[in-house]
């Protein structure tokens, strides 16, 4: 290997002031002492530009992205919303108004029923016992009667013959005649009374006699059954609880609550619709049919039973089911809608995209049923507050009365995003 000469020595500034013999021993000839500075310098050039792409926008930076929706003329139908139960029209509660044990029970849930039909009956021996001591002293009350009877011909028989011998009989005599004649009067009054008490006592006995055996009230549908054959049934301050019968469940009523804040919307005769869980996907028709004037309040919130018919002839509803119904109080006819996002919206702080707000006139904020609040559009890109007047809403869209022309934009909401 030959040494490298002094004009090499000379250009190279690391191996110009190493001895010859340590270049040649780290292998530093003139062809390889230039790379170690090369590999030096891309891996600071590297750095440069990694920090550069990350100081001068390498990072994305977020932006925000406004979502916008236009106002337009369409109809507006007024509804309010509320929840409640469906039930029967009318519901009764049989009970039994005598003791005893239960002989037997003639019907199960479900079975539909007629006014009159026997449910259920008693052992009716203690009744029929009862029944016969009463006719019993009827009977006696009654020959009483007749002894009376005779016991009165016969003072009104004596007082005849005394008052034909007047002329030869003592006064006295003649006053004890009358007083037993009307003696005998009183006694026959009082023997009729006392049959007339009999008579109430056998009434009572063939009435309990008859109670033993019970009967629905109405025409419908057995819900509830809650006895069985041998039970002991003590009829004593409150009659127990047997059956719960109901009217045909062809016709049912949606018992609902209506906010106070909607019920001066809500009358008699307005239409509605419902839905229930158990059918999913489907609208039954309704009619409002009485409005509560009582409240009903509830941690603070006061509202008032509404009542809506419903037409069950198809036998898909039962009573229980919890239904969502809307009751529609008004229609408006070619109207300017605003989306309820845009009222319900509001920018976010401007730190977070990067963005200035433009305050517009004052006006507070929209809720629901409010005349007057406020929306944002866009102005050459900025958010910009207007006021706006407002009138009923369906719960997606309100009338807009003021504020906004057909076709603007309103911003319902923002997307951010990432810049590369």
């Amino acid at each position: 290997m030959s040494e490298p000469g002094p004009s090499t020595r000379k250009s190279d500034p690391i191996s110009q002031d190493l001895p010859d013999d340590v270049v040649q021993a780290l292998g530093l000839d003139a062809s390889r002492r230039w790379r170690p500075l090369l590999v030096a310098g891309l891996l600071v050039l590297g750095v440069g530009v990694a920090f550069g792409y990350r100081a001068w926008g390498g990072d994305s930076a977020p932006v925000t992205r406004w979502r916008t929706a236009t106002v337009e003329r369409g109809d507006l139908t007024v509804v309010v919303r509320a929840t409640g139960t469906l039930q029967p029209v009318d519901t009764v509660q049989v009970g039994a108004e005598v003791s005893g044990r239960v002989e037997c029970v003639n019907v199960e849930p479900n079975d539909p029923i007629t006014r009159g039909q026997q449910l259920a009956s008693l052992e009716t021996e203690t009744y029929e016992n009862a029944l016969a001591q009463a006719e019993a002293q009827l009977h006696v009350a009654q020959a009483a009667v007749a002894r009376e009877q005779a016991n009165l011909t016969q003072a009104q028989a004596e007082e005849a013959r005394v008052l034909g011998l007047k002329q030869v009989v003592s006064e006295q005599a003649l006053v004890s005649a009358q007083a037993a004649r009307m003696r005998a009067e009183a006694d026959l009054r009082a023997a009729k009374a006392q049959v007339d008490l009999a008579q109430s006592r056998v009434d009572l006995s063939r009435t309990n006699l008859s109670k033993a055996v019970i009967r629905s009230p109405i025409e419908g549908v057995v819900l509830v059954r809650n006895v069985e054959p041998g039970n002991t049934i003590v009829a004593s301050f409150q009659a127990p609880e047997l059956f719960t019968l109901a009217t045909a469940l062809d016709a049912m009523q949606l018992s609902v609550d209506v906010d106070e804040a909607d019920v001066g919307k809500v009358a008699p005769g307005q239409l509605a619709t419902f839905s229930v869980d158990a059918w999913p996907g489907r609208v039954f028709p309704a009619t409002v049919v009485r409005v509560s004037l009582a409240p009903t309040v509830a941690d603070n919130v006061v509202t008032y039973e509404t009542l809506l018919s419903v037409d069950n002839s198809a036998a898909l509803l039962r009573p229980g089911m919890t239904g969502a119904a809307t009751v529609v109080t008004g229609t408006l006819s070619d109207c300017s809608l605003v989306p309820n996002a845009a009222l319900r919206f509001h920018p976010p702080q401007e730190d977070a995209g990067g963005f200035r707000l433009r305050p517009g006139p004052p006006g507070p904020r929209q809720r629901n049923h409010a005349s007057g609040g406020a929306v944002w559009v866009l102005r050459e890109g900025v958010p910009t507050r207007r006021a706006v007047s407002t009138g009923p809403t369906d719960g997606e869209h309100t009338q807009l009365l003021s504020g906004l022309e057909v076709g603007d934009e309103v911003i319902v909401g923002t997307d951010t995003q990432d810049t590369p």
